[in-house]
């Protein structure tokens, strides 16, 4: 440019993606932000389901144990243990969709190139927090293969 025109005043000549990263920084940083407070969010929720699938497990060994001696199979007892927690994910992902479906209206001036009812999104969600939700009950639910009916039989 200074071989063109020497007098044209050029303070930085940047490329485009400096000038676009530039520009979109103030962006970038809060949407690494919101997906930090979703991922802890995440696990919170995971923490959660855990501690209560945990708690029953634990206040109900002796029926669960009962259950064995009478003829349930392992399978069914961890059933047993683990679907409350699994529909009460259940119950709150349908309530969650339903209210973000009638709410994504009001973001539609923040997006760009995505749709505020994308399905892909919904469906990715939705399978995120119930694998989440599925493992979260399940751990838990899983000491009941220790239990020994016999012994918690004998013991009151």
């Amino acid at each position: 440019m200074a071989e063109v025109d020497p007098q044209l005043p050029l303070s930085a000549v940047r490329p485009v993606d400096a000038v676009r990263s530039a520009a979109l920084g103030r962006q970038r940083m809060l949407m690494t932000l919101v997906g930090l407070l979703g991922g802890a969010a995440l696990l919170l929720a995971a923490i959660g389901i855990h501690g209560l699938i945990a708690s029953g497990v634990a206040e109900r060994t002796r029926e669960l144990g009962i259950r064995m001696a009478l003829g349930a199979t392992v399978g069914q007892t961890v059933r047993a243990a683990a679907v409350p927690g699994i529909l009460m994910a259940v119950a709150g992902l349908v309530i969650g969709c339903g209210v973000a479906l009638g709410v994504s209206g009001l973001l539609q001036n923040l997006l760009w190139g995505v749709k505020a009812n994308d399905p892909l999104t919904f469906f990715a969600v939705v399978a995120t927090l119930l694998t989440v939700a599925i493992v979260a009950s399940i751990v838990p639910a899983l000491r009941v293969k220790r239990l020994d009916p016999v012994a918690l039989l004998r013991a009151e």
